[in-house]
């Protein structure tokens, strides 16, 4: 006991000590917001987007001392950027804190950055001090893994081929995340144990049968051939994790592989457990904050479960017939749906969402994938290195059949997905309760009698009240949501929920798919009554087409512009928004102030022609305003017959802020006590704007700003406020003010 307890207490010191040295690594306040030439290597793939490119560089030389060694990740916002993984360049640039959006549930930027060592940020300032000062290397591993990315990006699938070559997944659709996740197979998409596993277990085959027909000699003959392949298998094992730029998941595999291969050479009985235990050892010792990726608690339970079924339990059968010939199948039949039992919990707690439809997706595709996809797609990578690309093309044809064959299922409307928030207490007691029933029998010698009584304390009521619906904070409360640039704000009780636009969205991310679908399952919102757009622009109408897909929506509520929208189909019940709509709930009315089309002979025009709404709740108010400007303002305060409606107690800043919007006539009509800005902190448009925030201290206005303090959370019965910032965690940036 006494070294177990040594052992935790070693733990939490090595893990507060590796912390702390990562912390004191990023950029110091005191740098940031200034301009810094430096000279950096760049160490990781360009990804290009339509007006940046964004990439990761170590700093040599800087102008800074305090920059020298640190790894930042930069953005250059230029219509041409041809830079290339390996080279050497001097760049102006000015640095930004490390401060990104921060929401109930979802992507963490801060906790990514602090967990791939990432020390800072910024952006490169357009001059001519920007030179190239090194081309890449001809013969390196970075020219290699710039030529993969460059021929594997003429694919029709190119996201998919280059994250499970060179674990790039920048160019993965957020359609194909969709699929995957639904279908519960997100984990084939990086780089980790299972791919690792199946090329060096490919090769360990393949290796061990050349050496016993080519060891002919004596002395080859002091090598066997396990031996001789278990040392290949490792081999292209750490080829094959270099490749992927030895990632964080792949180190963790490749540590995992070459220790359980070495290990089991001893032939003892219980090598495989002491193998597993030294690898999650050496993991802990090389990386102690692998303890905060979600890949590394799958592996480590996905490992365990396989472990405790294979060797758990003995096969009673005896039999030689066609019965026991079959037994393997059976074998991994239990094996799968042990992991998928035990992954369900896990991907519960972490993304509210898992899928039972994975047990029998993996059990069909996981062959598939193990011994025909991705050997095909990694032998045909390397015939297309050689000058054989037709291969390759059979491969990216073979998965776009695959892709739209998956596609036609309605997977969104499976009884098998679930959509559910689960308090971590919760999901311990569940994954005990599957780990003993995966025990061998003589351990436990009532094994159900134990899972019973930990079942009980589960659904016992103090720990079930939040299991499935949270409950709501106030009769109503509003959460802004913390998308960076862009908006979307949720109202909602526990009989109803309006959601008022949903931020940004592109091909690669949306904050519906990264903050808002997360956030929503945490809260228990299922559905929502109304969906509202207050205009075209993407950052506030983004991610529309996604919660289409994923929620029940009952109304949806925009101006004429949805009609030649990309996302709209034709059919579709919508609701325009002017200045008669009108939506009423328990205890909330939701009124359209503007467009009013009949103030004017033409129509209003882009952000001038957002829908602005006021909610009324039994004793406050909320100004939904979206991004008008000083023309629309000037309507609104000159109307006399909007002087008492336009009166709130709350007000969403008009355009994030923006010098064109917040006129005095405005805010002195709306008068209201607190003003929320909805933008990020740091970004290139630097808002709130200066003269915007003088004018709303000018009168009395208390300001909030949602990229300082992320997801605000807002009681309208009594008004007070919380935000996400208040919960400390040790990558977190304080909350600005």
């Amino acid at each position: 006991m006494s070294l177990i307890s040594s052992g935790i207490l070693f733990g939490l010191c090595w893990v507060s000590l590796f912390s702390h040295w990562q912390l004191a690594k990023k950029t110091p306040e005191s740098i940031n917001n200034q301009q810094h030439i430096i000279e950096a290597s760049i160490v990781s793939l360009p990804a290009n987007y339509p007006d940046y490119c964004q990439f990761l560089v170590k700093v040599h030389d800087s102008t800074s001392g305090l920059l020298i060694n640190r790894t930042l990740s930069l953005s250059w916002y230029a219509a041409d950027c041809s830079l290339e993984l390996g080279q050497v360049w001097r760049f102006s640039s000015r640095l930004k804190a490390v401060y990104g959006p921060i929401n109930q549930a979802g992507f963490d930027y801060e906790r990514y950055m602090f967990e791939q060592a990432i020390h800072g940020r910024g952006y490169i300032v357009n001059s001519d001090d920007n030179q190239l000062l090194q081309s890449q290397p001809i013969v390196s591993l970075d020219s290699l893994r710039q030529h993969l990315f460059q021929q594997l990006d003429a694919l029709d699938n190119r996201g998919i081929f280059q994250a499970l070559i060179i674990g790039e997944k920048m160019h993965i659709s957020t359609k194909h995340k969709q699929l995957f996740q639904q279908l519960g197979i997100s984990h084939l998409l990086a780089i980790s144990g299972l791919h690792i596993s199946i090329i060096a277990g490919l090769f360990l085959y393949l290796s061990q049968w050349l050496w016993a027909r080519l060891a002919t000699n004596n002395w080859l003959k002091r090598i066997a051939p396990l031996q001789f392949g278990i040392i290949t298998s490792c081999l292209m094992a750490s080829l094959y994790a270099a490749l992927a730029d030895f990632s964080l998941p792949t180190q963790r595999a490749l540590i995992m592989w070459c220790v359980v291969s070495f290990g089991l050479l001893s032939y003892q009985k219980l090598a495989f457990y002491q193998s597993i235990s030294i690898a999650i050892l050496l993991i802990l010792l090389i990386y102690p904050l692998s303890v905060l990726s979600v890949s590394f608690w799958m592996t480590f339970i996905a490992v365990w479960v396989i472990s405790l079924v294979l060797m758990g339990r003995k096969s009673r059968n005896k039999r030689k017939d066609w019965v026991s010939s079959c037994s393997w199948i059976l074998e991994l039949l239990k094996i799968q749906i042990a992991i998928t039992i035990s992954l369900f919990i896990v991907s519960l707690l972490f993304f509210q969402q898992a899928s039972l439809l994975g047990l029998v997706v993996n059990i069909i595709l996981i062959p598939l994938f193990s011994f025909i996809l991705l050997p095909s797609i990694f032998f045909a990578v390397a015939l297309m290195l050689l000058g054989m690309t037709a291969p390759l093309e059979w491969c990216d044809e073979l998965l776009s059949y695959l892709f739209n064959s998956l596609s036609a299922f309605d997977i969104q409307q499976s009884f098998l997905v679930f959509n559910v928030y689960l308090p971590t207490f919760s999901a311990i007691l569940l994954v005990i309760a599957s780990f003993l029933l995966y025990l061998p029998l003589s351990k436990l010698k009532y094994p159900w009698a134990v899972v019973f009584v930990l079942l009980a304390v589960l659904f016992w009521k103090p720990f079930t009240a939040d299991f499935a619906n949270p409950p709501a904070r106030a009769p109503y409360t509003v959460e802004v949501f913390d998308v960076g640039h862009g908006l979307a704000v949720l109202i909602y009780n526990r009989e109803h929920a309006v959601l008022y636009d949903t931020g940004f969205a592109t091909e690669q991310s949306s904050a519906a798919y990264s903050y808002l679908l997360p956030s929503l399952r945490r809260l228990g919102v299922r559905q929502l009554d109304a969906l509202i757009l207050s205009h075209s622009d993407n950052d506030h109408a983004g991610g529309a087409q996604i919660l289409l897909q994923q929620l029940a929506i009952k109304q949806l509520v925009a101006g004429k512009w949805l009609e030649n929208s990309l996302f709209y189909q034709s059919g579709q019940q919508a609701i325009d928004c002017n200045h008669e709509l009108s939506l009423n709930f328990k205890g909330l009315k939701l009124t359209s102030l503007h467009p009013n089309t009949q103030e004017r002979s033409t129509e209003w025009q882009g952000n001038n022609s957002s829908c602005v709404i006021k909610a009324e709740f039994d004793t406050h108010s909320l100004l939904l305003t979206g991004d008008i400007e000083k023309e629309a303002e000037w309507q609104l305060a000159t109307d006399n017959d909007l002087y008492e409606r336009l009166r709130s107690d709350v007000l969403i800043v008009p355009h994030h802020g923006s010098n064109t919007s917040s006129t005095y006539p405005f805010l002195k009509r709306v008068a209201a006590r607190y003003a929320i800005y909805a933008t990020d902190k740091y970004s290139r448009y630097r808002l709130p704007h200066h003269k915007v925030i003088s004018r709303y201290d000018d009168l009395g206005i208390e300001q909030w700003h949602v990229g300082c303090l992320g997801q605000l959370t807002l009681n309208m019965d009594s008004l007070q406020m919380t935000h996400q910032r208040q919960q400390k965690r040790v990558w977190r940036a304080q909350p600005c003010y």
